[in-house]
């Protein structure tokens, strides 16, 4: 395997976690293949919970369908055209639930695959990513309005081309995908050298990392979910 992982999920002070995430690395004749994904329901609408479950339920397997689909060499072309259908397919699956029960969901999506030094992250919403190697820079953007209101999200509404960026993820390079709870707090800490620093490279060090500034989050009166996952390419 080429990288290492840890995350943390927490509910904080709300009565249920409607974040969802996933990592998931597979190999094909020696090549490796990372799936990482951070979903956050949108807590004011009805079953958020449910569209972040089943948006990154929906994805996840859509590794593997990839692989399947697609003999080497693949190229960049034909893996961001796949995940983009994936992700307008499940946009229109979570639709139609709610469509058909007359109720609202949605759900954020920052999620990014990666095979080799190279890749894609996809994003909509306001979760977030984070890429660097002697400290994290933020590549993507928090999809509000004036007043702060979400307008993109998964499953809620029309479907919106998810932004795209290419990726090059060299060895020894971090990634951090994480919820607004987690990053809403710490934003500007999470881009200085020091966190990852702190971070460092062996995976219970980062686990205890992570757990560490969501206690910190959680003493500063973070109400929302906390969700964040963070992957260092070790080869």
């Amino acid at each position: 395997m080429e990288y290492i992982s840890s995350f943390v999920w927490e509910k904080g002070s709300r009565m249920e976690n409607e974040d969802a995430f996933c990592i998931r690395e597979m190999e094909r004749d020696g090549k490796s293949y990372l799936f990482a994904a951070v979903c956050d329901g949108i807590g004011g609408l009805e079953e958020g919970k449910n569209a972040a479950t089943f948006t990154i339920s929906f994805l996840r397997d859509a590794l593997p369908e990839f692989l399947e689909q697609y003999p080497e060499p693949v190229s960049g072309r034909q893996m961001k055209r796949f995940f983009l259908r994936k992700i307008f397919a499940c946009h229109e699956r979570v639709r139609r639930y709610g469509t058909n029960r007359k109720i609202k969901l949605g759900t954020t999506l920052s999620m990014l695959v990666l095979t080799g030094d190279k890749g894609f992250l996809f994003h909509t919403g306001d979760s977030s990513i984070y890429v660097g190697k002697q400290k994290l820079k933020k590549k993507t953007k928090d999809q509000r309005n004036k007043k702060g209101a979400l307008v993109r999200a998964i499953g809620a509404g029309n479907f919106y081309r998810p932004y795209v960026k290419k990726l090059c993820i060299c060895k020894g390079t971090s990634i951090l995908l994480c919820s607004d709870g987690f990053s809403g707090k710490n934003e500007s800490f999470l881009c200085k050298k020091e966190f990852l620093k702190n971070m460092g490279s062996s995976k219970e060090r980062m686990q205890n990392k992570l757990e560490q500034i969501t206690k910190e989050t959680l003493l500063r009166k973070e109400a929302d979910n906390i969700t964040a996952v963070f992957i260092k390419r070790i080869k």
